[in-house]
């Protein structure tokens, strides 16, 4: 007999936060798939053009367009690809990875612009079209995140000024964040066209966490007031839930 309450429990979580409407904030935590899919979907129905960049395994931070250091201004280095832990089957990060293990502050969700330096700084200085300088849409992959020190919570942040804090995701217990191959991988975005910023910011605040951001980044221009969000597709094994669910109330159905 099928039961339904441990196959619900087994399922990947998506996460997708949309601000209210009128507002210019939209946020994507999803599976890299998933995430994947509905950043490009949101990027497209803004008119905006996605730039694909995949990470490379070793050097600094230094890109064609744009350029990752710490927050302070201090060079990062790049990692090989980060296996998913837990992963089935076994999935790793497009490209290589940064290590931003949180430190600083009180941590967990008590301030989380004091855990800031220990993350990443983007600039986007050196992305001109015709529309301006900078981007306002960014993502990429985060790797080992919520696998332990949710003390109570192990959150996960991005600010576009340094100033304000968009919370991605917030993990309150281990592995419940395990979303992409039931593995410690998730995708992260967020939009927001008020205007063009040169400068983004990613951390975490779970102390004690292994976090690893990177993979491949990828980021747009989108119209000022131009947004036009696009949920996160259902994931696969939502999908086979479902289907699940179908065959168990056929089954039923024959019975009576």
């Amino acid at each position: 007999m099928l039961n339904i309450k441990t196959l619900a429990m087994g399922l990947a979580v998506v996460a997708v936060s949309a601000a209210p409407a009128g507002a210019t904030v939209f946020q994507i935590f999803s599976d890299f798939d998933g995430g994947l899919a509905s950043f490009t979907s949101t990027v497209n129905a803004s008119g905006g053009t996605m730039v694909s960049d995949v990470l490379p395994t070793s050097g600094d931070g230094v890109r064609t367009n744009y350029t990752i250091t710490r927050p302070n201004g201090d060079p990062v280095s790049l990692n090989g690809l980060y296996t998913l832990s837990g992963s089935s089957p076994s999935r790793q990060t497009s490209g290589g990875v940064i290590s931003i293990d949180p430190s600083g502050g009180p941590g967990h969700g008590v301030n989380p612009i004091a855990s800031i330096n220990s993350g990443i700084k983007f600039n986007f200085s050196g992305y001109t079209t015709g529309s301006g300088t900078g981007i306002n849409a960014l993502a990429f992959e985060v790797g080992d995140w919520g696998t332990c020190c949710q003390n109570p919570v192990s959150n996960i942040y991005m600010s576009f000024d340094g100033t304000s804090v968009i919370t991605l995701g917030s993990s309150n217990g281990t592995n419940n964040v395990f979303l992409t191959n039931n593995g410690a991988g998730v995708f992260v975005a967020a939009f927001n066209d008020t205007t063009l910023y040169t400068q983004v910011y990613f951390w975490g605040d779970g102390l004690g966490e292994v976090l690893n951001a990177g993979g491949t980044v990828r980021y747009a221009q989108i119209g000022e007031g131009q947004l036009v969000p696009v949920e996160t597709p259902e994931p696969l094994s939502l999908a086979l839930f479902g289907t699940a669910l179908a065959g168990l109330g056929l089954v039923r159905r024959r019975a009576a």
